[in-house]
């Protein structure tokens, strides 16, 4: 009896053979773990929800057992294992760390070593976390002015940029009030993106491209690109006219689709120009 004609007069055989198989094969697929599964274990993490998500990575609402808090979890989907990658994670894991610790906010106070704060308001809180988790508890109207500057380098916090993140500021900031948003990027032009967030909110915008005179550059200044948003036009107009520098009227660009909790993509923003 020949190899190929085994199987097929011992078809009994075969069909359960194959079934084997299947079983087998579905077995093994359930237990491959799945970042986009929002209920897989994280060691000291309750999952709660996704708030984000990108082509590398899905951002997860989560209660830290060792902070006692929630807090924005990152989870890359693919090439977790590269040694690059595996380090850009620490880096990160790292630096959130560093965010809940006291001696940053202590730093920060310091004149001698940052000034914004001491030529803030006197006596200026700081809440530390999540800025979005925060932003959820805060009082309805509760803000005259929001300051978004997350952003370093090529690093992008794509939850920050969601429209349901932008529901989140108008919910907050006054029917007067602004959002700043700092969008300095050397790789990514981020424009639709707050343009497309902010048209579905009913925001009016401008933007505002500082780069810095010979005198700047003597004192170590560099360029910035900063987007204000508004629910009132007239806002924005008095910001532009009191300012005497020249802003660009924030166009939304056709065909792009605003960024979502659900889904982000950072491919149409890609600049070769820089």
């Amino acid at each position: 009896m020949g190899f190929l004609e085994f199987p097929i007069r011992r078809y009994q055989f075969t069909l359960v053979a194959f079934m084997c198989l299947v079983a087998l094969g579905l077995f093994a697929f359930n237990k491959v773990p799945r970042e986009e599964d929002p209920y897989f274990k994280i060691p000291g993490y309750t999952i709660a929800k996704k708030i984000g998500e990108s082509e590398k990575a899905i951002v997860y609402l989560a209660a830290s057992a060792a902070l006692g808090t929630d807090v924005a979890l990152k989870v890359n989907r693919a090439s977790r294992e590269a040694d690059a990658h595996r380090q850009a994670l620490e880096r990160e894991y790292k630096a959130i760390l560093a965010i809940r610790d006291p001696a940053v906010v202590r730093i920060a106070r310091d004149p001698q070593k940052f000034t914004f704060l001491t030529r803030c308001v006197p006596g200026a809180r700081i809440e530390v976390g999540d800025a979005r988790l925060l932003i959820e508890h805060a009082p309805s109207a509760s803000k005259d002015i929001l300051v978004l500057d997350a952003f370093s380098s090529d690093s992008v916090p794509m939850h920050l940029l969601t429209k349901e993140a932008f529901a989140d500021y108008r919910r907050v900031v006054s029917a007067n009030g602004l959002l700043l948003v700092h969008i300095s990027n050397r790789y990514l032009d981020l424009r639709p993106v707050i343009a497309s967030g902010g048209e579905t909110g009913g925001w009016t915008g401008s933007l505002r491209r500082y780069r810095p005179d010979p005198e700047g550059f003597a004192l170590n200044e560099t360029g910035s690109d900063w987007i204000a948003l508004s629910q009132n036009p007239s806002t924005v107009e008095r910001l532009v006219m009191g300012t005497g520098e020249q802003w660009t009227p924030l166009r939304h660009r056709r065909g792009f689709a605003p960024w979502t909790d659900d889904h982000a993509s950072v491919l149409p923003l890609i600049s070769f120009s820089q």
